[in-house]
C-alpha cells in the first residue's frame, strides 16, 4: 500500500468514524431527552412532540459539529502521543476523547431539555448529574 492509498484510507476512516459516532450518540441523545419529558410530563401531544423533532433536527447538527471536531482531536493525540505512550494506554486515551464531547452534549440536552422546570429528574437519572 502506497502513502496516498495509506492516507486516503486513514482519512476515511476517520469520516466513518465520525459519522457513525455523530448518528449513535444523537439517537441516544434524543431518547433520553424523550425518556425525561415523558417521565416528567406524561405523554406528549403532537405539538410537543413537533417541538421535539425540531428540536432532534438542530441537535444533530450540534452534535455533527462536536464529533467530528472530536475525531479530529483524537487523531492529533493519536500522532503526537503514538511514539510515546503504550498502545492500551493510547487507546484509552482515544476513547476518552472521543467520548467525552458527545457525552457532554447529552448530559446537557437531557438536563435542558428533558427535565421541566418544577419537575423533579427522572428517577434513572444520576443524583450528580446536572438538572
Amino acid at each position: 500500500m502506497t502513502g496516498l492509498e495509506r492516507h486516503l484510507m486513514g482519512c476515511g476512516t476517520l469520516a466513518g468514524g465520525a459519522v457513525a459516532l455523530t448518528v449513535i450518540t444523537w439517537i441516544a441523545d434524543v431518547r433520553l431527552i424523550n425518556r425525561a419529558l415523558i417521565s416528567c410530563v406524561g405523554d406528549l401531544s403532537g405539538g410537543e412532540s413537533f417541538a421535539m423533532f425540531g428540536l432532534a433536527i438542530l441537535r444533530a447538527g450540534d452534535f455533527a459539529a462536536i464529533c467530528s471536531t472530536a475525531c479530529l482531536v483524537a487523531w492529533a493525540v493519536h500522532w503526537l502521543c503514538r511514539p510515546h505512550v503504550g498502545d492500551p494506554l493510547l487507546w484509552t486515551l482515544l476513547a476518552l476523547v472521543v467520548l467525552a464531547g458527545p457525552a457532554t452534549l447529552i448530559v446537557q440536552g437531557v438536563a435542558e431539555h428533558g427535565i421541566v422546570d418544577g419537575c423533579a429528574a427522572p428517577s434513572w437519572w444520576p443524583s450528580w448529574f446536572p438538572t
